[in-house]
């Protein structure tokens, strides 16, 4: 059976190859017969059998334990350093450093002027500077007599730098004349009639100190700040004032609190001796302050409370306590405080403060002091996208005592024989003062603009008014760059009504309204190098007569041009 199935299949391949072959040449025929002949022999083979016995194969690989004998020894290294080629930086030279500066001009109302600073430049451990002023005025006012006027300051200064203590020095001079005004009514008769000598005042003031700083920036150290000032003024009719202030304040870190963030306890002292003579008396009076307070950060809150004590040192003395809270919140970091706090004090106005004040002020004014009883306060201080700064601020104070201006007595005036003169007296009243007030400002590159305003409510005690202090006062200071080589800048004062007080020939008072007013003030400079520029000011550009104080009208308007160079 299974050599009759393999002859079949043998058959058949032979039959596939014929025919194939038959199919490439058709003629050409070929025939074979084959015999295969093989045993045949069955087998079986050998298949793969599955374990059904069960076996765990572990797989755990012991380690040998090693051991380990490290001897250490030194490595020895050599480091060679190969010098860098120092980079090529492109030449520039550097921005010159001018020491002294000069600056002048003449006026139309034959004003020269003249200005001159001079330094030693930059140097890390000092510093000496020097400073020269002139300015005067011998225009015209109408129906006015001499309302010339001139002011000079002469000053040197030095500082020292060393690692602990910055050291100043200072000195220097005024001299400045004024002319009580005078009306033309006593023009071409014998009474009175002014001369220029008759209406000349002019006070000298020679003044120099000494102070002493730290600069550590360790917040564990002491700091300090201690300064000595000695000052002697006179005038044209002999009087003579001498003063000697010593000011000084001690502050050192504690930690009396674990939850503060920095805290302090410090020490303000100040004396204040003034001696003041005249043709009719000679007073001496002193003035000493202790101020101890604490100081108190934590979180957004920043506290200062302290009690001051004053020694006012008179023919009749006196000792007063003001309570001293000052606090700081912040509501937004580094950009907006609530400020408030309760402070106190006296005030020393002295003849050369309050000369400075009104410099038609009598020879014989006397020095006063004022006492603060207490002043309320509260406001927000901030800063916007740290480029505008600004303060607003309420205030409440009761102030004893406080100086207001007042035209002399007609009477005083005949028996000093100078009715001419609108000299002022001083008088004080007890005021209530409430005090809105506001500042700011901007800085830029090429704009700078600088607002500050007060209004102010006076209640009196004893006055009719609060003479001579106006409702409003304000300023506004700007400059703009408008070209590379062009800037303009502005000034403007202004202030509101005021009432001032004058006496008729039966010595009885008489309130007269001053008006408010604004002198508005334009300049342009022009720079033509780093060296050299050229300026032109134009002053009171509304051509405004007005009165700061009473009986004394200003100059209208009127044009200063001049340049200055740096060298």
């Amino acid at each position: 059976m299974a050599t009759t199935r393999a002859l079949i299949i043998s058959g058949l391949i032979l039959l596939t190859l014929t025919s194939s072959l038959f199919a490439q040449q058709k003629k050409k025929s070929y025939s074979e017969e084959v015999t295969v002949t093989s045993p045949y022999q069955p087998s079986v083979a050998e298949g793969s059998k599955i374990t059904f016995q069960p076996r765990i194969s572990d797989s755990t690989i012991l380690l040998s334990k090693q051991v380990y004998n490290i001897k250490p020894f030194p490595l020895q290294t050599k480091v060679t350093i190969n010098p860098l080629e120092a980079a090529k930086l492109a030449e520039e030279q550097p921005a010159p450093i001018f020491r002294n500066y000069i600056k002048g001009g003449l006026g139309s109302t034959t004003s020269p002027y003249v200005e001159f600073f001079a330094s030693n430049g930059a140097n890390p451990n000092n510093l000496f500077s020097v400073h020269l002023k002139h300015l005067s005025s011998l225009g015209e006012i109408p129906h006015q007599w001499f309302p010339g006027q001139s002011e000079n300051e002469a000053q040197i200064a030095a500082q020292f730098f060393n690692e602990s203590n910055v050291i100043k020095l200072n000195a220097s001079y005024d001299r400045d004349v004024f002319h009580y005004y005078a009306p033309h009514i006593f023009k071409g008769t014998q009474l009175y009639e002014p001369t220029e000598d008759s209406l000349r005042q002019r006070y000298g003031l020679v003044k120099a100190s000494f102070g002493i700083t730290s600069k550590s920036e360790d917040e564990e150290a002491l700091k300090y700040d201690f300064s000595v000032e000695a000052s002697n003024l006179q005038d044209y009719y002999k009087t003579q004032e001498t003063n000697f202030q010593v000011n000084g304040m001690i502050r050192k870190s504690t930690d009396w609190f674990s939850f503060s963030d920095h805290q302090s306890i410090g020490l303000n002292v100040s004396v204040d001796n003034n001696n003041l003579k005249n043709v009719l008396k000679t007073k001496n009076n002193s003035l000493v302050e202790l101020l101890p307070a604490y100081n108190l950060l934590f979180d957004e809150y920043q506290i200062k409370a302290g009690l001051k004590i004053s020694f006012d040192l008179d023919s009749v003395s006196h000792i007063y306590f003001h309570p001293f809270i000052e606090s700081k919140i912040r509501l937004i970091s580094d950009k907006l405080y609530l400020l408030a706090g309760m402070t106190g004090g006296l005030h020393r106005y002295n003849f050369n403060t309050l000369r400075l004040m009104n410099p038609f002020i009598s020879s014989l004014t006397s020095s006063v002091t004022e006492n603060e009883q207490f002043n309320l306060y509260a406001g927000l201080k901030g800063n916007i996208a740290q480029a505008v700064d600004f303060e607003a601020r309420f205030e409440s104070k009761i102030l004893d005592n406080m100086p207001l201006f007042v035209n002399e007595r007609l009477s005083t005036a005949y028996q000093q024989h100078t009715v001419h003169q609108q000299r002022f007296e001083v008088i004080t009243d007890d005021i209530n003062l409430i005090r809105v007030s506001l500042s700011a400002g901007y800085t830029g590159t090429d704009f700078q603009i600088k607002l500050n305003g007060n209004w102010n409510h006076y209640s009196t005690n004893t006055q009719l008014y609060a003479w001579q202090r106006p409702e409003m006062e304000g300023t506004l200071e700007a400059s703009v760059k408008v070209a590379p080589k062009w800037s303009l800048n502005t000034k403007i004062y202004t202030w509101g009504d005021s009432k001032a007080i004058s006496w008729n020939p039966a010595d009885q008072v008489i309130a007269t309204k001053l008006k408010g007013a604004s002198d508005i003030n334009f300049g342009i400079t022009y720079k033509q190098s780093k060296q050299l520029s050229v300026f032109m000011n134009l002053n009171n550009i509304l051509n405004n007569n007005y009165e700061r104080w009473n009986l004394y009208p200003s100059y209208g308007f009127n044009a200063m041009a001049g340049l200055s160079f740096a060298f």
